[in-house]
This record gives structure tokens, C-alpha cells and sequence, in this order.
């Protein structure tokens, strides 16, 4: 079930977890503090919860059970140990689309990915190409930290090459689309 608001109302955060709405609303009432405004709003509103929301239930329903040890738990969201928890970032990975609509309340502090707006209209080849040819960079740099040239080396030529493309687009201006770089060098040699 992916939510493309990143809204999600009671009955689908209870299908997200396996669980009822009863158990979310109990979280809802025992872990207030860490939940968003929209966890526990006003008498007839419903509840709406965000994605960080959702994290917090993810940590809360891995030490919930018959007895649940609310101190146990609150000590871990205290110490934000959602936010270093593998298996949640998997779940929300697993739960969230790759492409969102932009949030309403974004502002210069948001850090919560990238922002792509007019994609299909970059402006700058040249920039682009450069940004290309500096993460093929990054990739060696790391794969020479971290022993795995061989696990990275094709994800970083497919950077540099696509740099190439781009460099050469931004030189000769106005092109039928290809991505052939024979193609692209002959346009090359004759601008």
C-alpha cells in the first residue's frame, strides 16, 4: 500500500502494521509525545499520521506484546534509536514511493531527500554533466575506502559516461534526442 500523501488515516496504519485500530489508538494515547498533532487531534476529527509517525509505531510494535514495557519502550524513543533502526528504514522504504508530490509545509530546513522540480527541463547540461562526473568520482573514491571496486566499478562508468553525453550536449546546443555517443562525437567534429 503506498501512500503518495505520506498521510495515512487509522485504518491504514492498522493495515500497514497487521494490527487493529484499537492497538494503533493506544499507541495514539501511550506515546503522545513522540506523535504529530494529527495522532491524536481533536474530538471529531480523525486521526491522520505523517511518515514520521509511522517510524515511531514502527519501534513501538517491535516491543509491543501481552505486556507491552511502555519505560522500555519510551527509553528508546527517547534515545531516537527509530531513527538508527535498519528494519524500520527498510519497512518505510518498502511503504513509501520513489516520487512524491511536493509537501505543502516545505521550507529551507526541509532534508528529507531530494527536490527534483521540472525535471523533464534541467536549464544547465553543462552543471548536469558535472554532477554526473563528480558522483562516478564519489563512487571510486568509496569503492577505494571500502574494497569494492568490483561492486561499484559499472555504476561509476555508467556516471562518467553519461557526463560525456552531457558535456558534449552542452557544447553543441540544440540536438535531436540520442544518447549514442558515436553519434553525439560526429556532431562534435563537425560543430
Amino acid at each position: 500500500m503506498l501512500k503518495y500523501s505520506l498521510k495515512y488515516s487509522l485504518a491504514e496504519a492498522a493495515q500497514l502494521f497487521k494490527s487493529d485500530n484499537e492497538i494503533i489508538k493506544k499507541w495514539c494515547y501511550h506515546f503522545s509525545e513522540y506523535l504529530s498533532k494529527g495522532a491524536n487531534p481533536a474530538k471529531g476529527t480523525p486521526r491522520e499520521f505523517n511518515l514520521e509517525d509511522i517510524r515511531v509505531f514502527g519501534y513501538i510494535v517491535q516491543y509491543w506484546d501481552d505486556g507491552p514495557d511502555f519505560e522500555n519502550i519510551q527509553y528508546g524513543l527517547n534515545s531516537n534509536s527509530h531513527h538508527d533502526d535498519f528494519l524500520i528504514d527498510e519497512f518505510l522504504l518498502l511503504n513509501t514511493p520513489f516520487i512524491i508530490d511536493l509537501p505543502e509545509d516545505i521550507d529551507e530546513s526541509w532534508r528529507h531527500g531530494v527536490l527534483f522540480v521540472g525535471i523533464s527541463e534541467f536549464g544547465d547540461t553543462f552543471l548536469l554533466a558535472k554532477s554526473y562526473k563528480l558522483a562516478g568520482d564519489r563512487l571510486i573514491e568509496t569503492s577505494l575506502e571500502n574494497d569494492e571496486s568490483r561492486e561499484l566499478y559499472a555504476p561509476a562508468i555508467f556516471n562518467y559516461r553519461h557526463a560525456v553525453e552531457l558535456y558534449i550536449k552542452a557544447i553543441i546546443g540544440k540536438h535531436k534526442q540520442t544518447h549514442n555517443l558515436l553519434t553525439l562525437l560526429e556532431k562534435l567534429k563537425t560543430y
